[in-house]
C-alpha cells in the first residue's frame, strides 16, 4: 500500500487530514455538477477523504506549490468549459475539477480512472495515477511531465 512521506503527511495533517477521515460529499457534488462536471466515483471517492481542506507548507521550494486545496465548489466555478476544450480534449478523457494550488493559479483535476491532472493556462502536467502519487508530486522539487510526454510514454508501453 502506498504511503505518504513523513514530509507531506506532517502537511496534510496540519490541515486536517487523517487516514481516517470520511466527509460528507453533497455539496461538493452539487457544485461539480451544476458547474457542468462529470462527478466520477473516483472523484467521489477522492473528496470523501480530503475534499474541503487547505494545506500550506511555507519551506517549499519552486516547482513545489506553497499550497493546495480541495475545496471543489470553489474551484469549479465557470471552469468547465475551459477544463474541456484546453485539457479534456488533449487528453481524451473528461476531467473533473477537485481543487487548486499555487495561489489558486493552478488547477487539480482528475478523470474517472483516478489518475490526477494539473493545469495553468497552456500548461497542462501529469502529477500521478494515485493520490499519494499526486499530492507527493505537489509538494516534492521535480518538474512535472506535461500530458503530452506522459501519452507519449504510456502509449509505447
Amino acid at each position: 500500500m502506498e504511503r505518504f512521506s513523513n514530509k507531506v503527511t506532517k502537511i496534510l495533517q496540519d490541515g486536517g487530514w487523517s487516514e481516517n477521515r470520511v466527509v460528507d460529499t453533497g455539496k461538493f457534488e452539487e457544485a461539480l455538477k451544476k458547474e457542468g462536471f462529470q462527478v466520477f466515483p473516483s472523484v467521489i471517492n477522492f473528496l470523501k477523504g480530503f475534499g474541503g481542506l487547505r494545506f500550506n507548507d511555507p519551506g517549499a521550494e519552486p516547482p513545489a506549490v506553497s499550497n493546495f486545496h480541495f475545496v471543489a465548489e470553489e474551484s469549479a466555478g465557470g471552469q468547465a468549459p475551459y477544463v474541456k476544450k484546453h485539457y479534456s480534449s488533449v487528453l481524451g478523457a473528461e476531467l473533473c475539477v477537485v481543487g487548486e494550488a499555487a495561489d489558486n493559479y493552478m488547477l487539480l483535476m482528475m478523470d474517472e480512472r483516478g489518475r490526477f491532472f494539473a493545469g495553468y493556462e497552456d500548461e497542462f502536467m501529469y502529477l500521478g495515477d494515485s493520490v499519494v502519487e499526486a499530492i507527493e508530486a505537489l509538494c516534492d522539487q521535480r518538474e512535472l511531465p506535461s500530458v503530452k510526454d506522459y501519452l507519449a510514454r504510456t502509449r509505447r508501453v
